[in-house]
């Protein structure tokens, strides 16, 4: 997961390079970015943001809580959620593209989409499955058959690209980090407290959550350019 989102961060800077290129607008060249990312991983991240908003956002019970996450429809809560995660991401990538140059724009692109799905692998370490293993779409794949050399690798994956930023901004690095990890811890214990576990929605919320925190960070400790 970690070496995908290598791939999902390295494809939507592509894709905002050349769309300021192109329209010479870097809100325009943001948006298309964050909608290659979502075209390239059907949503997949953002469905499940949106499933435990619902999920959590009420105070229903756990099995109604699960029974929620199964839901297609998107309630109340989870298009507040979804709304204001894209509007944030959008905002703090656009004043990240403003005041840093386009390589290290890259850099935190692409590192936030390798850490934040390395901190969604580690939850499903750390909690038990939810629901029923039939219903399971993700227990399989990231819980039995991972070895700890598995482990290692998805955490290095995770973080090669934050060594990257750290040699050229140490402060920068660990704000970024900062934010993203307590976004990823404060969804998980979410997630232990309602429902004593995790889910795959849960995973793409932790996803999603720690991804705009790495952003948030970045932003916080950023030094404009000139």
């Amino acid at each position: 997961m970690p070496l995908v989102g290598w791939f999902v961060g390295a494809l939507g800077a592509l894709v905002f390079i050349l769309a300021n290129a192109v329209f010479h607008n870097t809100a325009i060249a943001v948006v298309l970015s964050i909608a290659a990312t979502i075209l390239l991983t059907g949503a997949l991240h953002e469905d499940g943001l949106a499933d435990s908003c619902d999920a959590f956002g009420g105070h229903v019970t756990r099995d109604r809580a699960l029974t929620i996450m199964k839901d297609s429809r998107v309630g109340t809560y989870g298009m507040c959620g979804l709304v204001l995660v894209l509007l944030l991401k959008y905002l703090t990538l656009s004043s990240i593209a403003q005041n840093s140059p386009t390589w290290l724009f890259i850099i935190i692109y692409i590192g936030a989409h390798a850490l934040s799905r390395s901190l969604a692998i580690r939850t499903s370490w750390r909690l038990r499955y939810a629901s029923s293993s039939s219903d399971s779409k993700s227990e399989v794949a990231v819980s039995y058959y991972l070895t700890q050399q598995d482990k290692v690798i998805c955490v290095c994956l995770g973080l090669a690209p934050v060594l990257v930023l750290a040699s050229i901004d140490i402060w920068l690095a660990f704000g970024a980090v900062a934010l993203a990890v307590f976004a990823s811890w404060r969804m998980q214990s979410l997630s232990q407290q309602r429902i004593q576990g995790y889910t795959g929605d849960v995973l793409g919320a932790i996803q999603q959550v720690s991804e705009l925190g790495f952003y948030l960070g970045a932003l916080a400790f950023m030094v404009p350019t000139a």
